[in-house]
């Protein structure tokens, strides 16, 4: 019936479809394990790209949030050298001041001179004894302006010595005079 030979071919078929079938199988199953293996890198690299598209976003705000403050910075300093200017300048205009203040000092000083050698020239005139306009030391008030009151004893609003020289005028209305005679 059956003969050795035929066993042996039917086996050697037998054998190699069972070998075919193996490595059949064998490369199915590589091929899905090769196509989730793709599917599961797809996978990772879309988390990849959402996770670097997240850092990208992130660090795009953080940009932003920079520039802005960069540009807040900026208008600080703007500010900052704005006041800065209109400190010089008013430290300009108070130094400016300040030699106006120190001219008029030495004007006022010229003008307490020239009143003083004014009343000597008057007293002098007259024969009288100068009766001095009262002076930063004698007034103590720092002004210079006489009081109007004059140094002398008498109360009849002369000077002794015989003269029709009022008293001492206020120095006001001496600076005043001249002030107005000069203009």
């Amino acid at each position: 019936m059956n003969d050795p030979e035929q066993e042996d071919v039917e086996k050697r078929r037998y054998h190699r479809q069972q070998w075919w079938n193996g490595i059949q199988s064998f490369l199915i199953v590589a091929a899905l394990a090769m196509v989730i293996a793709e599917l599961v890198l797809a996978v990772q690299s879309r988390g990849l790209a959402q996770r670097a598209f997240s850092i990208a976003n992130t660090a795009n705000g953080t940009a932003a949030e920079a520039d802005g403050n960069a540009n807040e910075a900026l208008q600080y300093t703007s500010q900052v050298q704005n006041i800065t200017g209109q400190v010089s300048q008013l430290n300009t205009e108070v130094n400016g001041q300040g030699e106006e203040l120190r001219n008029l000092t030495r004007n006022f000083n010229g003008l307490q001179s020239m009143l003083r050698d004014l009343e000597s020239a008057i007293a002098s005139a007259t024969e009288s004894s100068p009766a001095p306009f009262p002076t930063e030391s004698d007034s103590g008030s720092g002004s210079g302006f006489g009081t109007g009151s004059g140094s002398s004893s008498s109360g009849g609003g002369y000077r002794s010595g015989g003269g029709l020289v009022p008293k001492a005028l206020p120095g006001w209305a001496i600076v005043a005079t001249i002030v107005f005679s000069l203009q």
